[in-house]
């Protein structure tokens, strides 16, 4: 009888193995899920900064062109980026843009808006995303006669948060560049 009850212990301690408990196992679990979510939340964020830096970055090349383009012509007060910039030239990142009459932008102070129409602003739409641009320039330097010689020229580019078509507020996002030509 000894021997039976000495085989039944040595087979109990041959079947229990270490193991972990059920509160290391839900404590493991939690641990992993708090990586995953900070790792998905990190990813998340980073996509989202990446698609305002282009958005940015689309603005910019915008405004350069457009600046450009007017700095070309000489500065003109008469400069129309309508009828000056080639449809075909209008194009960013590889995609075509489309460049419109739009809204009323921001100017800067002792600006002048370029043109002076009703509807001096211009709508470029790139991609479904709509970017409102105002010119403006101001004249600076004069000689001894009296004549403007150096013209500021400055480019606003603005855009909805949503990057949609409407009404542009001051809390929305924005490029300014300003360069300057001799007249």
């Amino acid at each position: 009888m000894d021997r039976v009850l000495r085989t039944s212990s040595m087979n109990r301690d041959q079947y229990q193995k270490p193991a972990f408990t059920i509160i290391e196992v839900i404590l493991a679990m939690l641990v992993l899920s708090i990586a995953i979510s900070g790792a998905m939340a990190f990813r998340y964020f980073s996509m989202l900064d990446a698609r305002k830096a282009e958005t940015r970055m689309t603005a910019a090349r915008i405004g350069t062109l457009l600046l450009e383009t007017w700095r070309g012509s000489g500065g003109s007060s008469l400069f129309d980026p309508l009828g000056s910039i080639d449809p075909g030239i209008l194009e960013i990142n590889g995609q075509d843009a489309a460049l419109f009459g739009g809204e009323a932008g921001v100017l800067p102070g002792n600006f002048t808006r370029l043109p002076s129409t009703s509807d001096p602003d211009y709508r470029i739409v790139l991609n479904g995303h709509n970017y409102y641009v105002t010119l403006s320039y101001q004249d600076i330097d004069t000689d001894t006669d009296g004549i403007y010689e150096i013209r500021l020229l400055n480019s606003d580019i603005r855009w909805r948060r949503d990057l949609g078509e409407g009404t542009v507020t001051q809390s929305d996002q924005a490029v300014r560049f300003t360069t300057c030509v001799n007249l």
